[in-house]
């Protein structure tokens, strides 16, 4: 599983995932979990499916022109994803592709109708109804307990999502330990001009 969060400010955003998956085997693999869209200045990140991301990928970057554009094709462009990976698996099938109808996307960076940076969530629940999006108003953190709004009330720098990150972690042994999460984190840095990508720490 995914360790997905982000802060967001009118002139910044920071987003940070972690690196770890399994193939359905039991065999960690480290993959990238975000994804730079440079000719939008935007990122985009997603818990999930593996393999969702990289299906994702040649849409997002045909989607629109600029971010607004692309915040409102998303849930049409995230639908005809699925649909290539359903065909995709019914050509040669890939692990955990059972669950695939429960899907995360985040995407981050400057919108100029709204003139500020911007965090969206889309989610597709487990009954496979389609993506809703929704606006990122407080921290975003993904998985998250009770105890981390107060532990954790403002991860607005690297080394604090780091501290969560680790949290997140001790998370997953607690309650889902066969839903590991780790190898390293990687936190976007991103405000109206540019971005800045970086590993922060091993998890």
């Amino acid at each position: 599983m995914t360790i997905l969060n982000a802060w967001v400010e009118q002139r910044r955003v920071l987003l940070a995932v972690d690196t770890a998956a399994h193939d359905g085997h039991g065999a960690l693999h480290h993959v990238s979990k975000m994804m730079p869209l440079v000719h939008l200045n935007a990122v985009v990140a997603s818990r999930g499916h593996f393999a969702f991301l990289s299906i994702m990928g040649g849409q997002c970057r045909l989607a629109a022109a600029d971010f607004d554009g692309l915040i409102a094709a998303m849930p049409a462009a995230l639908e005809d994803v699925v649909k290539m990976f359903r065909a995709a698996v019914a050509t040669k099938p890939m692990p955990g592709a059972g669950g695939f109808d429960e899907q995360y996307v985040v995407a981050a960076g400057w919108s100029a109708s709204a003139g500020r940076m911007l965090a969206w969530e889309f989610r597709r629940g487990e009954d496979g109804a389609g993506f809703t999006a929704s606006r990122i108003e407080r921290p975003y953190i993904a998985p998250w307990c009770k105890r981390f709004e107060y532990q954790h009330p403002a991860p607005s720098s690297a080394p604090a999502m780091a501290a969560l990150a680790r949290d997140q972690i001790k998370l997953y042994e607690e309650r889902a330990p066969s839903l590991r999460a780790g190898g390293r984190l990687i936190a976007a840095h991103l405000d109206r001009w540019g971005m800045r990508i970086e590993p922060v720490c091993d998890l």
